[in-house]
């Protein structure tokens, strides 16, 4: 192949669609300049082929390291771009860049990014008349259209702003409420879900270079088995049928109608009945893109020949045969593991197949850097699941000699819920037949915690009931209660937030209503009391939340502004509250954690003074677990009418956890 005397640098991320492109430059002869953003390794970075790798921490500093560096060549640089940030990034800085560099372009700035919004995108497509699914555009913050058709398939409005983890199935409105809570985005697209016969894509580049023009699009991706994490997978390229020819007659002219000069992809759904549906485009090379190389289409190399000189022969790049392509270890992890198919099954895929898109005997490294990373993962994976915790929540009555006992009758919660624990429990209310609780719920399915309330029978502690009464996108817990003039308020912690919120709780409801912000900063198991003639908030914070500092904040009002009055700091890391102030015996004790060495660990109570505007503590009692189940720690002590409520943690599966605990403690005296 002919060596083009442009510097060409790669901008991507740490992922096979930046490999594929560096790659498909190095067999052409090339070796190009990486930049990489957003880590600082990367499997792709292994790869011979490459001349120098940059890291930068995001795209923006790629763009400036690009301007910084390259702007004095004697001939304009070449940007390939692998990602949809990069891309983008790129299009807002056109006006700076295209006097000296050669780049993925609109011909305007900001118009890539523009069209990356999907309804733009659709509604072009349907003036050049692709066929589309039918659409609804909603907001999270917004109730959902009663119209909407299921089942559906909901997707990040623009790119950018999700992930193809953010893409879900959607089959009634139930699903889509709790679907909408955990995608990131803000705004999202609502499609009709389309009973696919298969996926495809074209995959392609637009060269313009002075007056000449060439669309070119070798073949079809047609997808064999897909990734629920990507939209890489299993495939074959193949030479395009007559039907696909009228499809591609319309994307050509889509794709001028975008001004889009650069390598892209389009992707469709061939549908059960026959009809191929547009699902959108990406404006930058695609992951599945190295499947053309392997086929004899080098389309990284084709494109910058065509943009530095103008020697492309259109014709030359039409597909005449079939090739198989794997994306291996995705693969592998996503339908051998997932017992999609058979490892046999897929063993023959991978014999059969053409080109893989990570395994490459000419460039190994790559491969084997990764596949020592999923095998790190596999290992912490199973590390994290036998060492897995939760936690459940226990009663104990109230005496005077209470802490001078060395052992309490602790009454657990009883309960078969597997996909959930609770803790930081708060009493609520003690009826003549049942106990209620507000506690921490983490629900596994959304891996954070949310606030529930748990009605448990007085008599038998079974649970009876879960009302779950507030749930965010970020980790709650620690669900604090104060009562004022026959109000319940409560004041969860939300410490990822950087404030903390207190809301009216409307018991018959199960209602909670935004009362006020009560504090801005990250405050972690904060507890509002009214002991000492004043309203004071004892809390610890990020980022030392299990420290042996206690911050102490004052107030006129309980709902009013709290401004720090003293800094409590203990011999060790006890700081962390444990629950509200209670009192027995005439002293009013504030209950803490025990965090040295591990959060949670126990229990460490303290009698609290207060003389001329200062606190002091002193420490009266430690406890740690004594059951034979729950003996991982506890961390929360609340009182309520002469009844505390605790909690304790436990191994999910004690045998293994504590067998691996046991050879790694043995490790490491051998180390």
């Amino acid at each position: 192949m002919e060596i083009i005397p442009n510097k060409i640098i790669v901008f991507g991320g740490n992922h096979h669609n930046t490999l594929g492109v560096i790659r498909s430059l190095g067999e052409a002869g090339i070796t190009p300049i990486l930049i990489l953003h957003g880590t600082n390794h990367s499997f792709v970075a292994q790869s011979k082929y490459i001349s120098q790798t940059y890291y930068v921490s995001n795209e923006e500093e790629g763009v400036k390291f690009l301007i910084e560096k390259y702007t004095k060549e004697n001939f304009k640089p070449i940007i390939i771009c692998c990602s949809d940030g990069a891309s983008s990034c790129i299009d807002k800085n056109y006006n700076n860049l295209s006097p000296h560099f050669i780049f993925p372009n609109a011909e305007e700035e900001g118009r890539i990014t523009l069209l990356m919004n999907k309804e733009k995108m659709r509604l072009l497509a349907e003036k050049y008349n692709l066929k589309t699914p039918q659409t609804w555009i909603i907001s999270k913050r917004n109730p959902i259209p009663n119209n909407l058709h299921y089942p559906c398939i909901i997707k990040p409005l623009l790119s950018i702003e999700g992930s193809k983890t953010d893409i879900h199935i959607c089959y009634n409105s139930s699903d889509l409420n709790q679907i909408i809570k955990v995608v990131h985005a803000p705004i999202i697209q609502v499609q009709e879900y389309i009973d696919k016969d298969y996926e495809f894509q074209f995959i392609g580049c637009r060269i313009k270079n002075k007056n000449e023009e060439h669309i070119i699009i070798p073949g079809v991706s047609q997808i064999i088995r897909s990734s629920s994490v990507s939209n890489t997978g299993f495939l074959k390229f193949r030479p395009i049928n007559s039907q696909e020819n009228i499809e591609i007659a319309k994307v050509k002219e889509f794709i001028r109608a975008t001004k889009y000069i650069g390598l892209f992809s389009v992707e469709f759904i061939k549908s059960k009945h026959g009809d191929n549906y547009f699902m959108e485009i990406n404006f930058r090379n695609d992951g599945n893109a190295y499947a053309l190389t392997g086929a004899g289409y080098n389309l990284p190399y084709i494109w910058c020949k065509g943009m530095t000189d103008n020697s492309i022969e259109e014709e030359k790049y039409v597909a005449k045969k079939e090739t198989l392509v794997i994306p291996e270890l995705i693969d592998f992890f996503q339908s051998v593991l997932t017992h999609k198919i058979s490892f046999i099954h897929w063993i023959k895929d991978v014999i059969k197949s053409h080109t893989y898109l990570l395994y490459n005997k000419k460039d190994s490294k790559p491969f084997y850097d990764e596949l020592k990373y999923y095998m790190q993962r596999a290992l912490n994976k199973v590390k994290r699941n036998s060492l897995d915790v939760s936690w459940n929540i226990g009663f104990v009555d109230i005496n005077q000699d209470f802490l001078d006992k060395s052992t309490w009758d602790i009454h657990w919660m009883k309960h078969n819920y597997k996909n959930r624990w609770f803790a930081d429990p708060f009493i609520l209310k003690i009826t003549n037949d049942d106990i209620i609780v507000l506690v921490e719920e983490f629900y596994d399915p959304i891996h954070r915690g949310r606030i529930s309330k748990l009605t448990i029978d007085k008599q038998t502690y079974e649970l009876k009931k879960i009302d779950v009464i507030l749930e965010l996108n970020s980790h709650l817990s620690f669900p604090a209660i104060f009562r004022k003039d026959d109000k319940i308020y409560i004041y969860p912690e939300n410490s990822a937030e950087g404030h903390i919120v207190v809301y009216e709780f409307n018991e018959k409801s199960n209602n909670l209503k935004p009362h006020k912000i009560l504090h801005n900063e990250p405050l972690t198991d904060a507890s509002l009391e009214t002991c000492f003639n004043s309203f004071h908030l004892f809390t610890t914070k990020l980022p030392v939340q299990n420290g042996n500092q206690l911050f102490i904040y004052q107030s006129e009002k309980w709902d009013g502004e709290y401004h720090p009055i003293q800094t409590m700091e203990f011999p060790s890391n006890t700081g962390r509250n444990a629950g509200s102030l209670f009192r027995l015996n005439g002293k009013i004790i504030r209950p803490a954690q025990d965090c040295n060495g591990a959060y949670g660990k126990g229990l460490v109570f303290y009698e609290i003074s207060y003389t001329e505007g200062t606190f002091e503590m002193k420490e009266l009692k430690r406890m740690y677990p004594q059951h034979t189940i729950y003996d991982q720690g506890m961390h929360t002590f609340n009182v309520y009418n002469n009844l505390a409520v605790i909690d304790g943690r436990k191994f999910r599966k004690p045998f293994i956890s504590k067998s691996l605990l046991a050879i790694n403690k043995f490790i490491k005296k051998i180390k």
